[in-house]
């Protein structure tokens, strides 16, 4: 759990400065989002995963359109989210 956690920290820093240089819009912040959603998915923390797998999911759509494989991951992460918050069934 400790080295999971520093990841998590990691993931937070990381994401704070692609944010600050590639703007909140980018792909890259999307796909740094994405990662941090199924990181916090992984650790169960649904509730904290599904804001941000929704904000990539967004993003993605934006820019890249739902034919690119980071809209098909970002699915993935807000449906896992979805299920495991109780929503689908």
């Amino acid at each position: 759990l400790g080295y999971v956690k520093s990841q998590l920290g990691r993931h937070e820093e990381a994401l704070a400065v692609e944010k600050q240089v590639l703007g909140d819009r980018h792909p890259e912040y999307a796909r740094s989002l994405n990662n941090l959603a199924a990181l916090l998915l992984g650790m169960g923390n649904h509730k904290a995963a599904l804001p941000l797998a929704a904000k990539a999911l967004a993003i993605v759509k934006a820019t890249l359109g739902t034919r690119d494989l980071a809209y098909a991951e970002g699915l993935t992460n807000l449906g896992t989210a979805l299920k495991d918050r109780g929503d689908l069934k």
